[in-house]
């Protein structure tokens, strides 16, 4: 016997999450993350702002959490309108 990849009868498993909770703990983990943000930036120029590295690092880790935050809101606006 054949099992589809998408079968009706398992529906009845799914926990909907209210779209609203969904925005709430994405905006309670950006606060989160950009205060832990100001943290690090502040110890990268306190202590080593002239150093190449640290201007990689800066760069990296902003073009990195550009990404994940897009992909976060991407992903909350995908859920918000398909339920």
């Amino acid at each position: 016997m054949e099992t589809a990849f998408f079968n009706s009868d398992n529906l009845q498993n799914i926990i909907i999450i209210n779209p609203q909770i969904v925005w709430i703990v994405f905006i309670i983990t950006l606060i989160i993350f950009i205060i832990i943000s100001a943290v690090i930036f502040y110890h990268w120029f306190a202590y080593n702002y002239t150093s190449k590295n640290t201007l990689r690092s800066i760069i990296i880790y902003l073009v990195g959490s550009g990404l994940f935050i897009a992909i976060s809101i991407v992903s909350a606006i995908i859920y918000t309108v398909s339920i």
